[in-house]
Parts: C-alpha cells; sequence; structure tokens
C-alpha cells in the first residue's frame, strides 16, 4: 500500500514497464496502403468506428469526424466494382494490425544499421575485466548484430583521451588514433573509422583482441564520458544509427562532468533529479538525427544513475545496469544477450 502524506505527495516511486505484442503468437500479415486515418485528429480506422452509407463513410470513433472510405475497399487492382466485405479487412476486425507504410512516412530513404561502441578503458574498467569481457563478447556475437549486409560499426575508446581506429582493408593492422583535446573533440579522419561488419569481420576481431592488450597498463583513472558522446556525433549523426556507450564510473572529465551530491536539506525526491541537462539536450538532439543511444553501466560505486539515464530515456534507447560488475560474474551472459538486443 501507498500512503499519502499531508501535503498531497505519495511517498514511493512508481514503475511501469509496457511490452507491446508479448503474447503476439503469430505473425501480422502487413497491410498494403492506403493506410484510411481521420483528418481531423488523425486516428486509423479501427474496429470501433461507425460505417455510414454502405460503408462508403466511416465515422471517427475519437473525434466523431466523418471520413471517406478509400476506393480500395470498393474496386479491385482490375477497377471492377467488389462487395464492401468487412470480413475480409483486419483493420475492422483487429485492435493489433501492422501497415506497410508508404514513402511519405519516412523522413529518407532506409539506412544501414550503424553501430557505434564507446568504450571506457580507465584503470577501473580494465581491472574489474569490463574491457576485455566486452571486446570478447562483442566478437563472439558480430553475427548476431541485427541488421542487413549493409550493417557497419565502429569502435572509440576513452578515459582522459578519445582513441580511435582506422581499419583501412588495406592495411595490416587497425591504426590508433589518439586526441587529447577534450574541450573541443573532434575526428582525426572520416575515413574507415565505421566499417561494413561483413567486408571487415576480420579486422573488427582483430581489433577486439588488441584492446585489452593495448589498456592493460592504463593507470588513468578518468572517463571523458560527456566528449567522447561529442565526438560520435560527428560520426553517426550524418547517418543516424546506434551509440552504445560502455561506462565504468562517473563521467570525470570535460563537458557533462559528474560532481558528487553533497548532504541536503530538501525533500528525497531531489536526489533523483539530473545534475544539469548536458546528457538530455545531446538525447534530444540525437532523436532528430534517427540516433539511439543504448547505456552499460558498470559502477563500484555511485554513477549518478538520474543523470545518465536521460540519454537513453530521450532517445528511445535502453540502460543496462551491472553493478559490482568484478565480484559478478554471472554479469557475462547477460552483457552477451543485452550487447546485441
Amino acid at each position: 500500500a501507498v500512503v499519502s502524506t499531508q501535503s498531497g505527495h505519495y511517498g514511493r516511486a512508481f514503475g511501469l514497464v509496457i511490452q507491446p505484442f508479448k503474447d503476439l503468437e503469430d505473425e501480422l500479415q502487413p497491410i498494403s496502403p492506403p493506410i484510411p486515418r481521420c483528418k481531423v485528429c488523425r486516428t486509423y480506422i479501427n474496429p470501433y468506428v461507425q460505417l455510414n452509407d454502405g460503408g462508403r463513410r466511416w465515422k471517427c470513433n475519437i473525434c466523431s469526424r466523418l471520413n471517406d472510405m478509400p476506393p480500395d475497399y470498393f474496386y479491385g487492382e482490375d477497377g471492377r466494382r467488389i462487395p464492401f466485405d468487412i470480413g475480409s479487412r483486419p483493420e475492422l476486425n483487429s485492435a493489433l494490425v501492422e501497415y506497410l507504410a508508404p514513402s511519405e512516412y519516412t523522413t529518407r530513404p532506409p539506412q544501414a544499421a550503424i553501430y557505434l561502441y564507446l568504450l571506457d578503458v580507465s584503470v577501473g574498467a580494465v581491472q574489474s575485466g569490463m574491457v576485455k569481457m566486452a571486446c570478447k563478447i562483442l566478437a563472439e556475437e558480430l553475427d548476431n548484430i541485427p541488421g542487413d549486409k549493409r550493417a557497419s560499426l565502429g569502435i572509440v575508446c576513452f578515459d582522459t583521451k578519445l582513441y580511435y581506429f582506422n581499419l583501412y582493408k588495406n592495411s595490416g593492422q587497425p591504426q590508433m588514433l589518439v586526441v587529447s583535446d577534450l574541450s573541443e573533440p573532434f575526428i582525426p579522419t572520416l575515413d574507415e573509422l565505421i566499417v561494413n561488419i561483413d567486408e571487415s569481420k576480420d579486422k573488427l576481431k582483430s581489433l577486439l583482441s588488441m584492446i585489452p592488450t593495448i589498456f592493460e597498463s592504463n593507470k588513468c583513472p578518468d572517463a571523458a564520458g560527456g566528449p567522447v558522446l561529442s565526438a560520435a556525433k560527428e560520426l553517426i549523426f550524418r547517418t543516424g544509427g546506434r551509440i552504445s556507450l560502455l561506462l565504468s564510473r562517473p563521467p570525470s572529465m570535460g563537458m557533462g562532468m559528474y560532481k558528487k551530491r553533497g548532504p541536503t536539506n530538501k525533500v528525497e525526491n531531489m536526489c533523483l533529479s539530473p545534475q544539469d541537462d548536458f546528457y538530455k539536450n545531446f538525447a534530444l538532439e540525437a532523436t532528430q538525427k534517427q540516433v539511439g543511444i543504448d547505456m552499460f553501466l558498470f559502477p563500484n560505486d555511485d554513477i549518478d544513475m538520474p543523470t545518465l539515464s536521460a540519454c537513453s530515456q530521450f532517445s528511445a534507447g535502453s540502460v543496462f545496469y551491472y553493478p559490482q560488475y568484478q565480484k559478478r560474474k554471472k554479469y557475462r551472459l547477460r552483457l552477451c544477450v543485452d550487447t546485441t538486443a
């Protein structure tokens, strides 16, 4: 039970998880355009609308506007008139249908699936085993990453510097490019930082096997989470795609830097508020560019979830949380599933 206080506020936070199509057993048969929608409120035609004039018009069940029925409901492909049959129209019998959206429903042609992994290689991430395990799992799951043959992938590592990897197909080993300016992070080159997975699978596996070795002696304790996101913007915002940020500690350098919360006499829910709007604003900008952001968090201490989670919350992404990763090896299976979700 939740008891209300004298001020009218409730003393417990609520969360709600909604999973559409959870109990769907059979695949839906897509319906071809046109897609009948109300001219006023844009409600889709559904089993609860009212048909008038022998089915020639339908009354919206939301705003009561009368709309004309598309000619396809009365004429076949050869132009011959056919009887109006409600039973043959899934959209008039089921509240769950799938439409094949026409070109006017898209802002641009479908793009290739592009994945950009931002990997924290600070000393805590290395010593906990997060870097080694993440690279191993990603190498094993390259074939299972969603997308067609155009799917592409890039990797950027970071601590107090940003480490890019040029995967030029005609070169031998991947070339590491280092950027130390966090105030205005830039891309050293746009060539071959993101490569086709099918064409460069061997190069990607080679790089993923090299990364734990390259940074195994790293003693840098800080992680520039904000600057690496800003740099990722230059790589992926032109095409859209998905950013996955793997982080072992709160960002401690540059923009979006974590400031430890001190004691406060304010109401408890202030601790659940973001410290600043950097991550929210970044996510809102990413959404406009068709970019989603997933966060994989591996903290041994406080990581300021309310601030960081805004990055995924406002970009249709997910937050995957693995507290005390070094002590809980069961997380390996979870990470394997989450990485290719």
